[in-house]
């Protein structure tokens, strides 16, 4: 059984390693990740704390139903940034409850949008793979930054 490396770098990132978040997020156990294609997202505002850059994976896919188009996101946390340091959550919480397995412990009610999660201990920072919401997001108007007074 081959082991699959861990990335250094977003160059690296290969189909392979993109599998298993690939079958998380369309919930089959049998889908293979063939072609992947990077890109950066336009930012995204989140109130207060500037602007966030999201990288956006498109990944074409083979699966026991066919095959596809899907993408996902692609977060870098530094060990501290404005938000953890203002919640005092400077080891990442929620990411180690998801690499611990705690998060999927939850009813199916309270859905969570990661898919994989490593931590990359040379820059110091967890690279969180989670669901592309962004249609979602301009569905409901959430997408566009809003003046301080709004």
């Amino acid at each position: 059984m081959s082991t699959i490396a861990t990335p250094r770098t977003i160059d690296e990132i290969t189909p392979e390693f993109l599998t298993r978040a690939a079958r998380r997020l369309l919930r089959d156990d049998t889908v293979r990740v063939t072609a992947l294609r990077m890109g950066v997202s336009e930012p995204f505002e989140y109130p207060k704390f500037g602007a966030k850059r999201f990288d956006v994976i498109e990944f074409d896919y083979e699966c026991a139903a066919g095959g596809g188009s899907s993408s996902m996101i692609l977060r870098r946390r530094a060990p501290r940034d404005a938000v953890s340091t203002l919640i005092g959550d400077l080891r990442h919480r929620e990411l180690l409850a998801f690499t611990t397995g705690l998060l999927d412990q939850r009813p199916g009610t309270f859905h969570h949008p990661y898919l994989d999660v490593i931590h990359d201990e040379e820059h110091g920072q967890f690279w969180a793979f989670l669901e592309d919401v962004s249609a979602d997001m301009a569905n409901v108007g959430i997408v566009d930054a809003l003046p301080d007074e709004k």
